[in-house]
């Protein structure tokens, strides 16, 4: 036990003392003495008071508990040790104090918590996902230091083979050695095979077309073996032979051709014999290649993009064809084109994965996109509400033209038990609510849409109805729920029914199923039916237990179109094709010669050719308007899409609506400058850009040359594999200089576009490209004993020995822990009780009379109460006692002995004399004679008479 102070400068103020002290001597003496220093020492204990309470004094004494937790490493490269980990934790717990409290961190990436501190965790094993891709000790040391209670010793275990590639564990250890938190760190060598990986491969960032360039490889083996190597670009093998691998690093060198234009990746993938592990056995180099920009045409159907083709050919612009099936998935494979050119292509065709990554090829890279018409592309193709729909320069949505009619849709969905059945982590149900949704927001108050859930039987979940309050709609459609079997006919036959009187001049059924049904029903009569009331039909088969058969007659019957998917992402684009295309109205068929809207460079002078036909969309607020139909509608649009440029052309490229457009002479010109416009404004002569990784970070270098009397406007976005985007501004660190680093959380490749902005917008811009081919824990960095020591000694512990300290970590010395009793509340209290007490004790009338009458009062009742009782006292010895009490009261009035003289009373009609009387004396009546020496009344003898009269007062 023990006393401290949360605020000691405040004991300063005790020098205040002797100054009241001197106060005190020089106040004027208005009491008695004793009273003067009872007053003194009543202010000085409340000065004392209160400095001790503005000092916060506090009661300290020590916490005899501890608590521990157990920071247990459960990254890959701890992998085969988890469950030996796991049994060692739980028996270090069963030897710990029966007093002691512990908990128990994994950590990965992330630190987790297993068990947070408490008497006996129940520890069943590391459940916790942490991302095993790194280790990031330093996290799970400040997690357990953030679960310590504050009123115990502390104390952190920590498990690990320490391979960290996060944080800094001995930096986190000094801070937990200062906290007063003690640090052991217990060793772990998890058993590992013969290894081989590919650690790095390097090559020049930035080449030109026909340059010879090296690709050097580090190749590091823990023992001697024989393998192969193989050397890729992009999906093409170059080299591929035999290689003997000796001990260590092995540096290999190759000589390639940078033959084409754009961003290429170099792999250089790895087998060896007794090889552990197969995951570092892969290295990746990214370049990018100047020369002529190279574009890609993606056509939907063969042949389709051959005149476009043919013109840029004749342009000098090279370009490649392809069909949807072989579009890039990845943003690295899509940045190896300068723009690409989607040919009447459907949203069906195009996984979402493909489409975000398109709508980031244009936003962040600076690439071109151009959407080119046809019955299978825009609004008809099913690009409502995609990415591909927010880069273009048009709304797929042209709803709010009067000319429009108004459409009756019914959705008949499967909710059957299998469309409860999970793909790609989501179920098909959702998929079909999702893309109900989608056909609602088409849709606006004028069309009528109901929608019929069936399994067993048929439910209506939205009753058909003018569209009035979409959220409603909406919701309704979020509760249907999978389960129960497959009848079709029923819900088919409700859905026609509902329809047959609708108020609207389209009327069209979607029908979507993924089973057979268990059930008949008379489908011709329905199908004539619904003929004869221009009621249409397009159906959905959705995997391949679907009816196909049935399906596909349905809606060839029902005038409408079938479509069969397993790719189940792509029912919400079918819909959305589906009641675009019930409208009629998006398709344009009716020759007219386009308008030319504005001047603009793209387009050639001299007449336009005419047009036959094309798809109707809407124009964006800031989409500039080249060319536009004799309905108003854009034919040609162009806009600025991030650091990209996208451009849409609504009608086609073939025979069917531009035939006389492939004819004219100027097509080839009038294409190559389309393109061109979107192609991105590279400089690659006055920018180098240089990546790499340090630390288990990425960094971008850029230099200008010739430029270092300037600091330019320079960031990079920095494109992740999964897709997402980092804006990373970049710092001047030397004349023309930039340098900034990022993170690189992912393997994969990682894009990064250099842009220099100015005050007229993007001045230059490049690429380059950064590639963590697999996670650090893959490295395998031998780790030194001296580091652990090194750890420990930080953090003030030791080493553990894994069996002799197993039972020892409970009765390890840790820092001492003080808890506090704040003794400043309860001081600051008194003190303000005292002060009123102070100031009351120097304006009271310290005249004690009312006391005595009071104690004599008490007295004489005490007298009758005995008496009562039987007991018999002498009158002497009443008087006798009456004259000890006032002597007693005369002493405590004056301080001095009582008077001796002779006084005579008279007490109950006898008389007494004292021997020592001379001053007078008092009758019982309470009459009162002067004395005979003084000639003044005995102040004795008036108390004694009132005394009398009170107590008859009393008794009466």
């Amino acid at each position: 036990m023990g006393i401290s102070f949360s605020q000691p400068f405040y004991l300063i103020l005790l020098l205040l003392l002797p100054y009241f002290v001197y106060l005190w001597a020089r106040s004027p003496r208005a009491f008695a003495s004793w009273q003067q220093k009872a007053f003194l020492a009543l202010r000085l204990l409340m000065v004392v008071l209160l400095v001790l309470a503005l000092s916060g004094l506090e009661l300290t004494f020590r916490h005899q508990e501890r608590s521990v937790v157990y920071v247990a490493d459960t990254s890959i490269s701890m992998t085969g040790v988890g469950r030996e980990t796991a049994d060692w934790v739980n028996d270090s717990l069963a030897g710990l104090p029966a007093d002691a409290a512990a908990g128990v961190v994994s950590v990965g990436q992330k630190a987790m918590v297993e068990n947070p501190v408490g008497p006996r965790p129940d520890f069943q094993g590391f459940q916790s996902v942490t991302n095993p891709d790194y280790t990031d000790l330093a996290a799970g040391m400040g997690l357990a230091r953030a679960m310590l209670p504050e009123n115990r010793g502390k104390q952190i275990v920590l498990i690990s083979d320490g391979r960290e590639n996060r944080g800094d564990a001995i930096e986190q250890a000094r801070l937990l050695k200062q906290q007063g938190i003690r640090l052991d760190v217990l060793p772990v060598s998890p058993e590992m095979g013969p290894e081989a990986l590919v650690k790095s491969v390097s090559l020049p960032s930035h080449l030109r077309k026909g340059e010879y360039f090296d690709i050097q490889a580090v190749i590091e083996a823990t023992a001697s073996t024989k393998g192969t190597i193989r050397i890729m670009a992009d999906n093409r093998i170059l080299k591929e032979e035999p290689i003997s691998l000796s001990k260590g690093d092995n540096r290999l060198v190759w000589s390639a051709r940078a033959e084409n234009p754009g961003l290429y990746t170099y792999r250089v993938e790895l087998t060896a014999e007794g090889d552990t592990y197969k995951e570092n056995n892969v290295g990746i180099g990214i370049t990018q290649v100047s020369g002529t920009p190279k574009v890609l045409l993606v056509e939907g159907t063969a042949g389709e993009s051959r005149a476009l083709a043919d013109a840029l050919g004749m342009a000098q612009i090279e370009s490649e064809v392809t069909d949807p099936r072989f579009i890039p998935a990845t943003l690295a494979e899509m940045a190896g084109y300068s723009s690409i050119v989607l040919v009447n292509v459907s949203a069906t065709e195009i996984p979402d994965q493909t489409m975000n990554s398109l709508e980031t090829y244009v936003r962040d890279l600076g690439r071109g996109l151009v959407m080119v018409g046809g019955e299978n592309s825009f609004g008809l193709g099913g690009y409502f509400k995609t990415p591909v729909e927010k880069a273009l320069p048009v709304n797929m949505d042209i709803r709010g033209k009067g000319e429009i009619p108004s459409v009756g849709l019914v959705l008949v969905i499967d909710k059957s038990g299998s469309m409860g059945g999970t793909d790609y982590g989501i179920p098909k149900i959702e998929l079909a609510k999702e893309a109900a949704t989608r056909a609602t927001e088409i849709l606006d108050a004028r069309d009528s849409l109901g929608v019929v859930a069936f399994d067993s039987s048929y439910k209506w979940v939205v009753e058909t109805a003018p569209l009035k309050d979409k959220e409603k709609v909406e919701d309704s459609i979020g509760s249907i729920r999978a389960g129960g079997g497959t009848n079709i006919f029923p819900g088919l036959q409700e859905a026609y029914n509902s329809l047959v009187k609708a108020p609207v001049k389209v009327k069209h059924i979607i029908l979507l199923t993924d089973g057979q049904s268990a059930y008949g029903g008379e489908y011709e009569g329905l199908l004539k039916n619904m003929k004869k009331d221009n009621v249409t039909l397009s159906t959905i088969a959705v995997g391949g237990d679907s009816d196909a058969r049935l399906l596909a007659y349905l809606a060839e019957s029902g005038q409408g179109r079938y479509y069969f998917t397993d790719d189940f992402e792509s029912i919400p684009k079918i819909f959305t094709r589906e009641t675009i295309m019930a409208t009629r109205s998006y398709l344009v068929q009716e020759p007219f010669t386009p308008v030319r809207s504005g001047s603009s460079s793209l387009l050639p002078p001299g007449g336009l050719p005419p047009l036959f036909g094309y798809v109707a969309t809407a124009p964006k607020s800031t989409a500039e308007i080249i060319l536009s139909s004799h309905q108003g509608d854009p034919v040609l649009a162009r806009w600025q899409y991030g650091l990209g440029r996208t451009a849409a052309w609504t009608s086609d490229v073939k025979g069917r609506w531009a035939g006389e457009w492939i004819k004219w002479h100027r097509f080839p010109e009038f294409w190559a400058k389309v393109v061109s416009w979107t192609l991105p404004q590279e400089s690659p002569g006055d920018m180098i850009v240089s990546t790499g990784r340090e630390d288990g970070r990425g960094w971008v270098s850029v230099e200008i040359p010739g430029e270092s009397g300037q600091v330019h406007d320079i960031s990079a976005k920095v494109i992740s594999p999964n897709g997402s985007g980092q804006e990373v501004p970049l710092r001047a660190v030397g004349p023309g200089r930039y340098r900034e680093s990022f993170a690189t959380e992912q393997p994969g490749a990682y894009i990064v576009q250099v842009v220099q902005r100015t005050g007229e917008g993007i001045g230059r811009q490049k690429t380059a490209g950064l590639v963590m081919p697999y996670s650090p824990e893959f490295l395998f960095r031998p780790v030194s004993d001296d580091y652990f020591a090194t750890l420990a000694a930080a953090g003030g512990g030791r080493v553990l020995d894994p069996e002799k300290d197993i039972a020892e970590i409970g009765r390890l010395p840790i820092p001492a822990v003080w808890g506090k009793i704040p003794l400043w509340t309860g001081l600051l209290a008194v003190a303000t009780l005292m002060f009123p007490v102070d100031i009351a004790a120097r304006r009271f009338n310290w005249n004690l009379r009312w006391a005595a009458l009071l104690w004599q009062r008490f007295r004489s009742r005490a007298v009758a109460k005995n008496e009562a009782k039987g007991e018999h006292t002498s009158v002497l010895g009443a008087v006798k006692r009456q004259k000890k009490d006032r002597e007693d009261f005369y002493r405590t009035r004056t301080g001095t002995p009582g008077p001796r003289e002779a006084q005579h009373t008279t007490w109950a009609g006898s008389q007494e004399k004292d021997p020592g009387e001379a001053k007078g004396k008092v009758s019982v009546a309470g009459q009162q004679e002067k004395s005979p020496v003084s000639g003044e009344k005995n102040s004795e003898d008036s108390f004694t008479s009132k005394l009398l009269a009170a107590k008859k007062r009393s008794k009466k």
